[in-house]
């Protein structure tokens, strides 16, 4: 309820009069303030004479009615003839000094923040009202690009959650004196209330594990109420490994997921071939190409376990990675060389 005259909560205003027809405006109320979409909203305005004489006689002034404007659009109160020009059933008879009188007047409302403005006049000219007075009706909007960060705490730990978001003017020039902060597991809540602030920002400093929603309202002066403003989902879950990347989620676990050094998705320390891409594997031997050993066979076939595939294997049976003498030729096959157990040409081992 809106007193008129008093002006307590800075949302109605009154209009200066005109032609010096004494008409007080004295309250304007609605029956919801909340309204639903589609739902009809009564507003009842009370006006007082103080003119000295009866209205009908002053000045020649007639019936006193009000107009309905709703976000600046002339609402008519005849749904026959929306032309019409009809703004309220005019007052009947003689409206006395100090004699009070009150319209009923409505609108069916969108849901949304609406500006209703009343203007009462004496002769059903709308370009010559006396007084007007406006409130606002319905839920002020809502805070706007809602976005989530995780701090990270002493040690790199990951512990807190930073909310932001902006919130829009108010319709009729209204003030948001508070925000409330919610957090739950889904989008549609169950909402847990984490606290209120002034700001525009606000740290949840002891966040739950697992998938996480953050919801903030305003309220005006009025104590109107925005509806909720949902976050994006943020996991914040366990990360045993402390590189930003939760357990669930982790690539590489047990080492950084974000060092990738040669830059092909796969982080360092689980790197299969580093310094190349280890998604090429032409021979589907489970060796990158740019680490494979033997092309077009499979490298995990090393009967003699040095490191030599046997499709690629110089001297089977014998370590191709000893070669005494340089020459190419792996000990184990080098006719030339001394070294004890080496092939003869015809093919017994030397002692």
């Amino acid at each position: 309820k809106i007193l008129g005259g008093t002006d307590q909560t800075g949302v109605m205003e009154f209009g200066a009069r005109t032609d010096g027809i004494d008409i007080e405006l004295e309250e304007l109320t609605v029956d919801n303030e909340q309204p639903e979409p589609g739902e009809v909203v009564k507003v009842f305005v009370q006006i007082r004479n103080t003119t000295v004489r009866p209205l009908t006689e002053a000045l020649g002034a007639g019936p006193p009615e009000a107009c309905l404007y709703v976000n600046g659009l002339y609402i008519p109160q005849d749904p026959r003839d929306p032309d019409s020009g009809i703004c309220s059933p005019r007052h009947q008879g003689e409206l006395l000094f100090n004699e009070r009188h009150t319209f009923e007047l409505s609108y069916r409302s969108t849901g949304r923040p609406e500006l209703v403005r009343v203007e009462v006049n004496n002769r059903g000219d709308l370009d010559r009202s006396n007084q007007e007075a406006e409130i606002l009706v319905g839920s002020i909007p809502g805070p706007q690009d809602l976005t989530l960060a995780l701090l990270e705490l002493a040690g790199g730990d990951a512990g807190q959650v930073k909310a932001s978001w902006r919130q829009p003017p108010v319709p009729g020039g209204g003030n948001t004196w508070s925000y409330r902060i919610y957090r739950g597991p889904a989008a549609t809540g169950p909402w847990e209330l984490l606290g209120f602030t002034l700001r525009e920002s606000f740290i949840d400093a002891a966040p739950d594990e697992g998938e996480l929603y953050y919801a903030v309202e305003a309220f005006d002066q009025l104590n109107r109420r925005s509806p909720k403003t949902v976050a994006e989902l943020l996991a914040l879950a366990d990360d045993s490994d402390n590189d930003g990347v939760p357990d669930a989620e982790d690539v590489c676990p047990g080492f950084d997921d974000t060092l990738d050094s040669d830059e092909d998705g796969v982080p360092d320390g689980c790197d299969i071939c580093p310094g190349y891409d280890d998604e090429p594997d032409a021979d589907f031997d489970g060796v990158p190409d740019g680490c494979d050993r033997c092309d077009e066979f499979d490298d995990s076939i090393d009967t003699d376990d040095d490191g030599a595939p046997d499709e690629c294997d110089v001297c089977q049976g014998f370590d191709d990675g000893v070669d005494s003498d340089g020459d190419g030729v792996p000990d184990g096959c080098d006719d030339r060389s001394t070294a004890p157990g080496r092939r003869t040409p015809a093919g017994r081992r030397t002692p």
